[in-house]
């Protein structure tokens, strides 16, 4: 349940969270029998990338250019850094070349 300010209830507090439900089915009855999801990985990375992208130009100096072919910045270090974190072992991602 999301709170808002001083415990307020959130904006969805009470109401049915659009297809929500059904993506959650969805999804678990993909896991559960081994087969594709409606959105391939390459579709859920790429939504999943700009809100990760926006919250990066929040947190450093703004606007940026970006390189989706190596998934860099090509002219900020300081939001490179925020691309990826740290793991505790031995808990990781593999280096991709």
């Amino acid at each position: 349940m999301f709170q808002g300010p001083k415990g307020t209830p959130g904006p969805t507090e009470g109401k049915e969270l659009r297809g929500y439900e059904e993506h959650m089915a969805e999804f678990l009855s993909a896991v559960r029998k081994r087969t594709p999801t409606r959105a391939s990985a390459e579709v859920a990375h790429r939504s999943c990338a700009l809100v990760h992208l926006a919250e990066i130009a929040f947190r450093t100096r703004g606007r940026f250019d970006f390189d989706p072919k190596t998934e860099r910045f090509t002219d900020c270090d300081e939001a490179n850094q925020l691309l990826s974190k740290k793991y505790r072992p031995p808990f990781g991602l593999p280096d991709v070349a």
